[in-house]
């Protein structure tokens, strides 16, 4: 992989993307996997709301616990489940998490790796191990 242990699964990234039909070359994900055959899959953190970010970002931080975030849709999230380790199968993690508050957002995007360039780490991932299920939601 040829950033490294930056992007993991769960980490928010920052990075210049010089895809063909890409009309934003600068890049905010948050990655679901790093590397299914040659492609980064994640969100595209500029397709949702600052709100629906902010949420995303207090889930899968591992310092935030159920019942001490101002967000009530934070605290029920941790309540039914623990991100960091749904993010383990991004399938199900999609699916579970991500998708029942953003349903009527298109912020899914696969990334070529080679077009890749200039990768920074916003907020790193708590994830320890591998991805177990490198599938790719879309093919």
């Amino acid at each position: 992989m040829p950033f490294g242990p930056v992007a993991q699964a769960g980490s928010f990234i920052r990075f210049t993307y010089s895809g063909a039909h890409s009309e934003d070359r600068f890049k905010e994900v948050l990655v679901l996997n790093p590397d299914w055959r040659g492609e980064l899959h994640g969100l595209d953190l500029k397709r949702i709301t600052p709100a629906e970010r902010k949420v995303l970002e207090a889930i899968m931080d591992p310092n935030t616990k159920a019942g001490s975030h101002p967000y009530p849709l934070v605290n029920d999230i941790l309540r039914r489940m623990n991100p960091v380790d749904e993010i383990h199968n991004p399938l199900s993690a999609y699916h579970k998490l991500f998708k029942p508050f953003i349903r009527d957002k298109d912020c899914y995007r696969r990334y070529k790796i080679t077009l890749i360039s200039g990768v920074q780490v916003m907020q790193k991932s708590a994830m320890e191990g591998h991805v177990i299920n490198p599938r790719p939601l879309f093919h």
